[in-house]
């Protein structure tokens, strides 16, 4: 869990959502932070979240299936809902119908949004519960994708606290909300997953 000291925050970044174990309890907790006058400053926007049923995967470790959620820096991509418009920075796509994320390693779309019935594994965006009511992509494994290392990681609805995911990060309605309407493209927005309850100043 030490490699804080070895993460790279890009200049252009301005928007930092830090996703930590808050020892001793191993409560999984998540902070916003914002960069001002060359210093990190947290925002006030936390939560209780949920991560991995199995955990935080080691750098590198994260592999399809395994219920973790990946340990690193990723960049945020776009937000993603049931309703046809949201309030935030970041660019929307309403979730119709037609809309799977594929999830077969063999498969050459693997871990990417498409528009139709794939004739493989793949997770229906359009689910019949809330989870996806609201969304962000993480954008790991993305660029460039490679088979088998994990796919379909975002920051979501909560089934219900203390619910684990597969790999994601959900949280409450309320505070995904808050989070979508403080985000800003334009301010480079990232995720640190795991490491040290330490503000991004000290990594």
């Amino acid at each position: 869990m030490e490699f804080n000291k070895y993460i790279t925050i890009p200049k252009d970044c301005i928007q930092l959502i830090h996703v930590y174990q808050s020892n001793p309890n191993n409560i999984i907790r998540l902070k916003c932070y914002q960069y001002q006058s060359e210093k990190w400053y947290d925002i006030g926007i936390n939560s209780e979240v949920n991560i991995g049923e199995k955990g935080f995967a080691s750098l590198g470790c994260k592999r399809e299936g395994d219920k973790k959620t990946p340990m690193g820096l990723f960049p945020l991509g776009i937000a993603f809902g049931y309703i046809d418009h949201c309030i935030t920075g970041l660019n929307y796509r309403t979730i119709e119908n037609t809309h799977y994320w594929i999830d077969d390693p063999a498969n050459e779309a693997y871990n990417t949004w498409v528009d139709y019935k794939p004739n493989c594994s793949s997770e229906k965006m359009k689910r019949e519960d809330v989870l996806y009511k609201y969304g962000i992509v993480i954008e790991y494994n993305t660029q460039p994708v490679e088979k088998n290392m994990g796919s379909a990681i975002f920051i979501h609805i909560e089934r219900a606290k203390n619910s684990s995911t597969d790999g994601c990060v959900s949280m409450p309605e309320t505070k995904l909300i808050e989070i979508l309407s403080w985000l800003d493209k334009k301010k480079y927005p990232h995720i640190l997953l795991g490491g040290l309850p330490s503000v991004p100043r000290d990594l």
